[in-house]
């Protein structure tokens, strides 16, 4: 139902995964900034990011990536697609890491062709 991945000139989308929970953490989930605009609060420990992702990997109606920059490997970022009752994607939400290459006002090679 959902792609294994994506790839664009400057970004690798894959789907999210446990060894993703350390970036995250530490990259976005405890800044107020990012988090403001999403249904959780920022995480107070890692194993807040733990649970989240596996609360990702267990969804049936929904797949997260990570948006990880190809040159580097740094996860800079996550977006999770949403599928209708009828098997169609509607809907997709993102979280980026304010002030990253590739984020946050790049489309990451996506309008280049990639």
């Amino acid at each position: 139902m959902f792609p294994p991945g994506f790839q664009t000139v400057c970004l690798i989308l894959r789907p999210i995964a446990p060894a993703d929970a350390g970036p995250i953490f530490d990259g976005c989930a405890q800044d107020p900034d990012v988090t403001r605009f999403l249904t959780w609060r920022p995480h107070t420990a890692i194993e807040h990011t733990r649970r989240y992702i596996a609360l990702c990997q267990e969804a049936t109606s929904a797949r997260t990536y990570v948006l990880v920059d190809r040159e580097g490997g740094r996860v800079l970022g996550a977006f999770a697609l949403t599928c209708s009752s009828r098997g169609r994607t509607v809907a997709a939400t993102a979280t980026c890491w304010p002030g990253r290459p590739g984020v946050g006002g790049d489309d990451g090679g996506i309008g280049r062709g990639g």
